[in-house]
């Protein structure tokens, strides 16, 4: 989802393609680890479950300070773990000194409190009481809306080739500067976010694949969905029309990632109440379908957002909407009721210091 206050451009169309693309092969019944962005201990308590990760977002020129008191909300008082979106420069000039590690002096204190998170409470890394992160860097770079996505602004064919260098040069220095500092697995995971579809760009009908930083530098590949209804570029779209195709082409290019939905929603817009209902029904359905039970992670965008002057309402707590109340908000039905019945959507752990275990936490069960 596009970071509001911070964006220059509007939106291309979207490509809305369902392609044939076999789905990676998993056992149906695998576990997704459950979560939410905007969520809280009320929605958890409503939901009948812990959200297993938390979807935080944080800037450039947000303090070291901010975002490590981000983090040890999501992980103290949500316990859950940090997906952290994390908005970097947006241009493709910002891609490339980064790449040229002129920009190393910013982003060192920001690797150093990334490391004494993941320490945990002793402080010391590299034992029982470490934490976790999922990273997703410039997350959605495949779409048009922001600076550092390598088609922004309708570049010509050349520059085009230039900004996707720039990219996977950016993307591939940050995670030297984790790795130098001895990051990693088991500990922290990198996420390659992207969206459902690709932005429409004359000159690439599959920027995803093009912008992938490459199997070295990813442990996880993430999908950015959203039902916007109408007026959207693509109208009313089923989970299978939002996810199906780039599922499929993302287990092309990398075939040995996990695969999460790192965004999901849907909005009323053009239609009802009832009709978004029905919608989270299905979503949960097509996770156990042939092509969704690939997926390792669910994240629901649980907030209503007013985009290019139209109001969505895509959250299923909390929002302007829902079908009913908890206490004194509106809320989705469906929603907590998939959640607290099926126990294929895992949970945090509370009583696991690390909150999810090692298979989970990896996409490996």
């Amino acid at each position: 989802m596009r970071r509001m206050g911070r964006v220059a451009g509007i939106v291309g169309v979207l490509v809305g393609v369902i392609s044939m693309s076999a789905a990676p092969s998993q056992a149906a019944g695998s576990n997704v680890l459950l979560g939410s962005f905007n969520g809280s201990n009320t929605m958890q308590a409503w939901q009948g479950k812990n959200d297993a990760v938390d979807l935080i977002y944080i800037g450039w020129s947000d303090s070291v300070a901010s975002v490590q008191s981000q983090l040890l909300t999501a992980w103290n008082t949500h316990r859950s773990v940090p997906v952290v979106s994390w908005y970097l420069l947006n241009s493709a000039n910002g891609n490339a000194l980064i790449a040229s590690g002129s920009q190393d002096g910013h982003l060192l204190p920001y690797v150093t409190m990334f490391k004494q998170f993941l320490a945990g409470p002793d402080g010391t890394y590299g034992n029982a009481d470490d934490r976790r992160i999922y990273l997703r860097p410039d997350w959605e770079a495949n779409g048009t809306w922001y600076g550092f996505s390598p088609a922004y602004g309708d570049p010509g064919a050349n520059a085009y080739q230039v900004n996707v260098s720039t990219f996977k040069a950016m993307w591939q220095h940050l995670h030297s500067l984790f790795s130098a500092a001895g990051m990693g697995s088991p500990d922290l995971m990198w996420m390659f976010s992207v969206s459902s579809h690709d932005a429409y760009y004359k000159n690439s009908s599959h920027i995803a694949e093009d912008i992938y930083p490459g199997d070295s530098v990813v442990d996880w590949i993430g999908l950015d969905g959203h039902n916007k209804g109408t007026p959207s570029a693509d109208g009313w779209e089923t989970p299978d029309q939002l996810f199906d195709d780039m599922v499929g082409r993302m287990a092309a290019i990398a075939p040995s990632k996990p695969i999460g939905i790192s965004e999901v929603s849907s909005t009323t817009n053009g239609s009802t109440v009832s009709a978004k209902a029905a919608w989270i029904t299905s979503y949960f359905t097509w996770l156990r379908g042939a092509v969704g039970q690939a997926i390792r992670m669910t994240v629901w965008f649980n907030q209503d957002k007013t985009e290019d002057g139209v109001f969505r309402d895509f959250a299923v707590f909390g929002g302007a909407n829902g079908d009913s109340t908890y206490a004194t908000f509106n809320a989705y039905s469906e929603y907590a009721s998939a959640v607290s019945t099926d126990a294929w959507l895992t949970a945090s752990d509370t009583s696991n210091p690390r909150l999810i275990s090692d298979p989970a936490f990896l996409g490996t069960g």
